[in-house]
């Protein structure tokens, strides 16, 4: 609080039962009162008892009063104390006054704390009856002999109540001061046992040279610094702390001391060795079971490529065998052996398509992305051009927004959008009126997205996470053909551009294919 005179009614007086007498009627004459009233150092309010003792009017009012009260003399005389000082009945002093005026006997109201909407601090009274009946207060404010009373006990209690230690040292390196938490963690019974002794007491030569003197150069460089340090206790063992010191300095400005603040950190630091161990045991596991999956995934391509290399000639081998027993025995074969035939053909077609497809889905994995300025907006223009060649009789509505820029690797990504537009055209074989819209979508957490949408058959949004798996079909072969390949290539193609795929649809109601590429932002327009 300020120490500024802003107190409460620091005045008080009243007047007694008896008449009240003029000024002038006073032992001296009013000049001498006067010139007496108006020089005491201390505020003097002079009052009058009104209504039989309940309330009191001001009758005198000295220029120390005016100015501890930080009111004009003209302003309150004459007014009830009650008006002009509103705190001073819970203040305590308005019941003094009446005491005072009834017995005569002077009381003194001790330091307290006056407050009212206009003033506030602390005050002492001391309350007379003149002989006239007037009730005089003579009173001083205390509210900077206050403060510095609290400031005293702030400064004497809070190290001693603190569980953290502090510590005063002088210039040259010796204990002035230290708290009980301070000698506790340091081994010893008392503060009294450290005062005086160097500041070596509580550290090792190697935490001296290594930790105190670079911490101390801080200090003095710096004003204040806070890091680690070592410290040692009486037994010989040692601990670490985290130190917090504050250069302090005389009224000239001139350094004079160091207060220092140390919590000891041990079980922090057997803690965060506990952590980073078994982040770095953790670190490790990850390391070995990214390897191992690194090494499977390698056998797998590995295999898958073998493998589907391998089946490529005896399938067709076997077409080849078909087709020349169907041709050259044809005469000789009746109408059922004929149908088998012809369903080994087909099988082994199929075969071979499906090692194709293994074969395509294991060269995007294994290829190398080359990175560069791709137009999307393009790339499918062509794509859907292919597509109608295909089917020139068909009539489609296709709308590709223009402008549509990224970077990533041409040559997978268009395998991207041949997926997702092939199956957009395909499966909206049954509308009536096929569309096909592409454009750019906002995608979760701001990145860029892109959004191929249909209206064709459509289907179940409990069976979307099945779509991107490998030979995985939500729809029969002999209704739509494929291979079941086409999304497991376009969800592994994103995926290794750092996007991911998914799809949102409803039987009957089309179909929306949306993906990212990643955190690369998208070309300018």
């Amino acid at each position: 609080m300020s120490g500024r005179s802003e107190v409460g009614p620091g005045a008080a007086a009243a007047a007694s039962p008896a008449e009240s007498k003029p000024a002038g009627s006073r032992t001296g004459g009013p000049d001498v009162f006067r010139g007496l009233f108006d020089r005491l150092r201390q505020a003097v309010v002079i009052y009058e008892a009104v209504d039989d003792g309940k309330d009191f009017r001001i009758a005198e009012f000295n220029p120390a009063a005016e100015a501890l009260e930080c009111v004009r003399r003209a302003d309150v005389v004459g007014r009830l104390v009650t008006e002009a000082f509103p705190g001073v009945e819970e203040f305590g002093l308005l019941e003094v006054f009446r005491r005072v005026w009834r017995t005569g006997q002077t009381e003194k109201h001790p330091i307290g704390f006056y407050e009212d909407d206009r003033l506030s601090g602390w005050r002492e009274n001391e309350v007379y009856r003149l002989s006239g009946g007037e009730v005089v207060a003579v009173y001083e404010d205390r509210t900077e002999a206050k403060l510095a009373e609290q400031r005293s006990w702030f400064l004497s209690s809070v190290p001693e109540q603190s569980t953290e230690g502090m510590a005063l040292a002088s210039l040259d390196g010796r204990l002035l001061f230290v708290n009980r938490a301070w000698a506790r963690m340091h081994g010893y019974d008392s503060p009294e046992e450290l005062l005086g002794q160097p500041l070596a007491i509580s550290h090792t030569p190697e935490q001296m040279r290594d930790d105190v003197e670079p911490f101390n150069r801080h200090v003095f460089e710096h004003g204040s610094y806070s890091g680690e340090v070592g410290h040692l206790r009486r037994d010989g063992t040692t601990f670490p702390t985290l130190m917090t010191s504050t250069l302090v300095r005389d009224k000239s400005g001139k350094p004079a001391a160091v207060v220092g603040i140390a919590k000891d950190i041990t079980e922090f630091k057997a803690v965060q060795a506990e952590l980073v161990a078994l982040n770095e045991r953790l670190e490790q596991r990850v390391r070995d079971r990214t390897a191992d999956l690194e090494a499977a995934n390698v056998e797998l391509q590995a295999f898958t490529y073998t493998v589907s290399h391998d089946l490529r000639a005896p399938l067709t081998s076997i077409g080849g065998l078909a087709l020349l027993l169907e041709e050259e025995h044809c005469a000789s074969l009746d109408q059922e052996a004929l149908k088998y035939v012809r369903q080994v053909r087909a099988s082994a077609e199929r075969a071979s398509q499906l090692v194709s497809s293994l074969l395509t889905l294991s060269r995007l994995s294994r290829s190398e992305l080359a990175r560069q300025a791709i137009d999307l907006s393009q790339m499918a223009a062509e794509i859907v051009a292919e597509l109608r060649l295909r089917e020139p009789g068909r009539a489609m509505t296709v709308t590709i927004a223009p402008k549509m820029r990224c970077r990533g690797d041409p040559t997978l990504l268009r395998t991207v959008l041949e997926n997702l537009l092939g199956n957009a055209w395909k499966f909206t074989g049954p509308a009536s009126e096929p569309r096909i819209e592409f454009s750019k979508v906002r995608a979760p957490r701001g990145q860029v997205g892109f959004c191929i949408r249909d209206n064709g058959v459509g289907f179940d949004p409990r069976l979307a996470d099945k779509l991107f798996g490998v030979f995985h079909r939500l729809h029969a072969a002999t209704e739509f053909p494929g291979a079941g390949v086409g999304l497991a290539a376009v969800e592994r193609v994103v995926r290794r551009h750092g996007g991911r795929v998914w799809a949102e649809s409803k039987p009957g109601e089309g179909a929306s294919f949306f993906f990212t590429l990643g955190e690369t932002p998208a070309c300018p327009a």
